[in-house]
């Protein structure tokens, strides 16, 4: 079985990268797979540190550069909006259901 067989989740890092996949291992392997760099390296010593987000907590995104409106998570609430940007509120399992693996969010970018 792939990962991509299995029930999503969202993880984040000590550096804040929210990450929709299927465990550990997975979430790891996207973040490398975006940063063409190792985690482990990049990380060093705090490399374990990743936390699977319950599904029924909930993060707010910032959406920004948006040209044209893009599709919200089931139950999702928009929390603040202005020209070309939103704010967007929803729980860990419907972001991961919208958006599928990959990167989510983080507060470095």
């Amino acid at each position: 079985m792939t990962a991509e067989d299995r029930q999503l989740h969202v993880f984040v890092n000590e550096v804040t990268d929210w990450i929709i996949a299927a465990d550990k291992a997975d979430a790891i392997k996207v973040w490398e797979e975006i940063n063409g760099e190792s985690w482990k390296e990049y990380a060093g010593e705090n490399d374990d540190d990743w936390i699977e987000e319950p599904d029924d907590g909930k993060l707010t995104v910032y959406q920004e550069d948006l040209t044209e409106p893009i599709p919200l998570p089931a139950g999702a609430i928009i929390v603040e909006s202005g020209d070309g940007w939103q704010k967007v509120q929803a729980t860990f399992r419907a972001w991961a259901d919208a958006y599928g693996r990959g990167f989510l969010a983080s507060t470095e970018y």
